[in-house]
């Protein structure tokens, strides 16, 4: 009796044991195959070539079990990742993804929420949309090869594991420095996209184009150098940068895309070189440190604007001080319209034109230096709604008496001489006379002038004497040449 009761009971577990460690499987690919044990919750996708792609409506035949799935474990001969394969998955903790993968479907990974971390092989080339979308568990991403993971084309930020992850790593170790290898030529769309643990990148002069959203959100990035042979810098690339507290622009780059670098709040000055032609719609907006602003290039300067797109809608209204360079020519209408935080601009020698309503409402506006002798055409509208009174126009000396007289430069409530390098006795050129006036400051025959200090020494004496002779044969001061 003992022993038929031993037997049963054996029997009992057995059965038990084997209800509980049922293995579900079948076909996921033309020659693709899986198999699901609910016991380890090991799912096994093995055979070769594609998985079958699935969606919201037509899911996963694991779908109805996806509660069991722990570990996903993908043979090395299978070469893409199904659409909504995984979908929802939330008690995945694991996935090995072999190298022979080139494609990971739109929603694979999405909702795999305890996933921590993932690796990448170097054979993917293309990531889905939103392949990795409320991935919120992972922590970190793993790859081998930073050129294999530029050339990555991601569908959308939530392609890119990085977006949650935040943290990426080769070889086992996080790359805080990022150096780009020089076999890379463009660096991809949303490739760093949510990388907060960056706080350098240098890129090399192989590298021509930066993609859109390429480093978007790399918030712990302070620097960032770009090699004169970019010519074009993507949409967003560096919006919300935070950390960055300036930025070089090569006189390589043709193009900067709309809000490449909207809410860099620690920029505080940027120069654009006369290489540009364009520049998108919100640029530099909401980069609430910037200030001071070098424009270059003619092509944005001389455009003609409209009352709702100017060049403040690039820059942002709390920019204070544009200093336009040497190569621009003209100011077209509407430039800098309604740029109430503008205080001071600087015009050079340059210009010979400046369009309707090219600084309307520039209310802040104290200060223009007007490098140009000859007085630019100008609309007389140009500066409407400026406050004339209570600012200041420095212009060339031998000029002053024509600004006063011409509209509407005569309307600033202050015209005054540029204090011209040089001109120590203060006639509004440097001759043999300055040279002459500071010898007899030093004699103590003439009162000494801040401006009779040429070399900025701190003192008046033969050398800037020196320095003026050398201006008159030369053209260049000593330290400018």
């Amino acid at each position: 009796m003992t022993k038929k009761f031993s037997l049963l009971f054996l029997i009992c577990i057995l059965s038990a044991l084997s209800i509980n460690a049922t293995v579900y499987s079948g076909s996921c690919g033309t020659n693709v195959r899986y198999s699901l044990d609910t016991s380890t919750g090991l799912l096994s996708i093995t055979g070769t070539g594609a998985m079958n792609n699935y969606s919201y409506s037509s899911s996963a035949p694991w779908n109805s079990k996806q509660s069991y799935v722990k570990t996903v474990e993908i043979s090395n001969s299978v070469t893409s990742i199904g659409s909504w394969a995984f979908f929802g998955c939330s008690g995945l903790t694991s996935v090995i993804i072999p190298n022979s993968v080139t494609s990971i479907g739109s929603s694979a990974f999405s909702g795999c929420s305890g996933l921590t971390s993932v690796i990448i092989p170097n054979s993917v080339t293309n990531i889905g949309n939103s392949a990795f979308l409320d991935c919120s568990g992972l922590t970190s991403v793993h790859i081998t090869d930073i050129a294999a993971w530029c050339r990555i084309s991601f569908y959308n930020a939530y392609s890119n594991p990085l977006s949650y992850a935040h943290h990426l790593f080769i070889d086992g170790k996080e790359i805080t420095d990022l150096v780009i290898p020089n076999s890379v030529t463009s660096i991809g769309d949303f490739a760093f996209y949510g990388c907060s643990g960056l706080t350098s990148v240098i890129i090399p002069n192989s590298v021509t184009s930066i993609g859109n959203y390429a480093f978007s959100r790399c918030s712990g990035l302070t620097s960032v150098t770009i090699p004169n042979s970019v010519t074009s810098i993507g949409e967003y690339a560096f919006e919300y940068c935070s950390g960055l507290t300036s930025i070089t622009i090569p006189n390589s780059v043709t193009s900067i895309g709309r809000s490449a670098f909207a809410n860099c709040s620690g920029l505080t000055s940027v120069t654009i070189p006369n290489s540009v032609t364009s520049i998108g719609r919100s640029a530099f907006a909401n980069c609430s440190g910037l200030t001071q602003v070098t424009l270059n290039s003619n092509d944005i300067v001389s455009k003609s604007y409209s009352s709702s797109s100017t060049i403040g809608s690039i820059f942002g209204s709390q920019v204070k001080e544009y200093i336009l360079g040497d190569d621009v020519t003209s100011i077209g209408s509407y430039a800098f319209r309604g740029c109430s935080g503008l205080t001071s601009i600087e015009i050079p020698n340059s210009v010979t034109s400046i369009g309707d309503y090219a600084f309307q409402r520039c209310s802040g506006l104290t200060e223009v230096y007007c490098n140009a002798e000859n007085i630019p055409t100008t609309s007389r509208n140009a500066f409407e709604n400026v406050n004339f009174t209570n600012a200041t126009l420095i212009v060339p000396g031998s000029s002053v008496a024509a600004y006063k007289a011409t509209s509407p430069w005569s309307g600033f409530g202050s015209i005054i001489a540029i204090a011209l390098r040089g001109d120590a006795n203060g006639d509004g050129k440097v001759d043999m006379d300055d040279a002459t006036f500071v010898t007899n400051i030093i004699l103590g025959t003439e009162d000494a002038t801040e401006a009779a200090d040429v070399n900025k020494d701190g003192e008046i004496n033969m050398p800037d004497v020196m320095f003026i002779i050398n201006y008159i044969k030369n053209g260049k001061f000593p330290d400018e040449e």
